[in-house]
């Protein structure tokens, strides 16, 4: 109902957040969710994208699902129920949210992830474009990176800038931007001026012969 209002007001697309069970620590064991025998998180959330997306198909708007990361790397046993496969095949657009902070040491191989935001979202990108692959009509892969500090990796508009790198070397050119307060780094949206090589400006240029050629040194 929410979203055929939003469509109605003339909102251009509908994302839905965070298409999974609860799975915050504490919060896990706290909510109880009954389900029938057979039937575990990954097929509850799979049974409720397929009504979804039954209803949606009336709006005449692209559907957005936002997911973690991970859920690209993960084959579907992640506690709150989040299976690529089951998500990206109901979805127009597909929007992992690839935060470096939010990966735990070790992922992709990456000693300190939040530290190295090209390498954390240039691999993370690549495992969601392969596991997209695999999912007939899935949707477009559309980013979120992180534009927030959390943990010892201060983000300033340098590591900012390498997630947006990071996907436009992996070919993704449509991303958004996630700061909590609002507060975004308008520096990291534009490339920082290429350096000026001052050394041939500097250095005397070479007598020339005919057709460009530097001139034969005189005899004397």
């Amino acid at each position: 109902d929410l979203a055929s209002e939003a469509a109605a007001r003339g909102f251009g697309a509908v994302e839905f957040d965070d298409v999974r069970f609860p799975d915050a620590p504490g919060m896990a064991g706290a909510v109880r969710f009954a389900l029938p025998p057979g039937r575990d998180r990954a097929r509850a959330i799979r049974d409720g994208l397929a009504f979804l997306d039954y209803r949606a198909g009336a709006l005449g708007v692209p559907i957005a699902f936002t997911v973690a990361g991970a859920a690209a790397a993960d084959s579907g046993a992640a506690r709150g129920g989040e299976r690529w496969d089951a998500l990206a095949g109901r979805a127009d657009l597909v929007m992992p949210r690839e935060f470096p902070s939010a990966f735990p040491a070790g992922a992709f191989g990456l000693a300190d992830p939040a530290a190295q935001p090209y390498e954390l979202v240039s691999r993370a990108l690549a495992d969601a474009k392969r596991r997209n692959s695999a999912v007939r009509g899935a949707g477009t892969l559309v980013p979120w990176y992180q534009d927030f500090s959390m943990g010892a990796a201060a983000y300033d508009s340098a590591r900012v800038r390498d997630e947006i790198r990071a996907g436009y070397a992996a070919g993704i050119r449509s991303w958004l931007m996630w700061n909590p307060a609002s507060r975004y780094t308008e520096a990291a949206l534009h490339e920082p001026a290429p350096r000026r090589d001052t050394t041939a400006a500097r250095a005397k240029p070479a007598a020339k012969g005919k057709k460009g050629h530097p001139a034969p040194a005189r005899r004397r």
